[in-house]
């Protein structure tokens, strides 16, 4: 069993979710895209938390790929 991502995505405080974010993602946005990631609740699959992520990352940062592509990063590397 052990840690999965979805526990991890639906679960997890704000607060924690931003810090993983920020430390394995290293990503700028890590608070804005956690507090999404909680409002969005409860997340079904991957598509949709990529969506979330997508909105939360302001759009003059969304040029260098896909926006979730750091987020989903730190979420592989926590679990």
């Amino acid at each position: 069993a052990g840690l999965d991502a979805e526990a991890v995505v639906n679960h997890w405080g704000r607060e924690e979710l931003a810090d993983v974010i920020r430390r394995y993602g290293e990503e700028r946005h890590a608070g804005r895209i956690a507090a999404a990631i909680v409002r969005a609740r409860p997340i079904e699959d991957t598509l949709e938390l990529a969506g979330v992520v997508a909105d939360a990352v302001p759009a003059r940062s969304r040029r260098s790929g896909h926006p979730a592509r750091r987020t989903f990063q730190a979420i592989r590397i926590a679990v």
